[in-house]
């Protein structure tokens, strides 16, 4: 928050303190703690992931990613009117998702790690269409979790050469894999 408000720590301080004194019991409430800071971090929870891909869907359908990448995005792109559209963001994909759990914080980090786009970018999906949140520099196929899943269940059968064939796949490498995939929000 400070980033985006240019306040000192300690005016985000009075600011939190004062909120928290005075919000009614519809107003979100303020997390303890640090806010979050890597989006990688918060990735490897699979329900945040879904969360994270949809409001990022979200966040390019309303233009708040720019088409050109910045290097130097905290000096040009964080300011209070882009705050805003970050805000307005969120209210619309709560009213969309009213059970999600992403918090404005999180929401303001994956928009500049998008902004900035060296280590995370919006894709799709190469056989579906679905949205990715990737890496860019990744080798690895661009394919969302459905898909993997249903080519990992196919690609044995076929094998067998017998059409009516149970696969079977084992449980420790389905969760192995489980917070590496892209997970179906809905």
């Amino acid at each position: 928050m400070r980033l985006w408000t240019g306040f000192s720590r300690q005016r985000m301080r009075q600011v939190v303190r004062s909120y928290t004194q005075n919000r009614s019991e519809s107003d979100p409430r303020c997390e303890p703690g640090p806010p979050p800071a890597a989006l990688r971090k918060m990735l490897k929870n699979v329900l945040l992931r879904r969360e994270l891909t949809a409001a990022a869907g979200l966040c390019h359908v309303l233009n708040l990613i720019p088409e050109a990448r910045s290097s130097n995005v905290r000096s040009i792109f964080t300011n209070v009117a882009n705050g805003e559209r970050v805000c307005r963001a969120l209210e619309v994909y709560q009213k969309l998702v009213p059970h999600g759990q992403l918090t404005l914080e999180q929401l303001m980090v994956l928009v500049l790690a998008l902004v900035e786009g060296t280590d995370w970018a919006l894709e799709r999906c190469a056989n579906c269409r679905r949205g990715l949140l990737i890496d860019p520099l990744s080798l690895e196929h661009r394919i969302c979790h459905e898909c993997r899943e249903s080519t990992r269940r196919i690609a044995p059968a076929r094998a067998s050469l017998d059409p009516k064939a149970v696969v079977a796949i084992p449980e420790d490498t389905a969760s192995q894999d489980e917070a590496s995939r892209q997970q179906s929000l809905f």
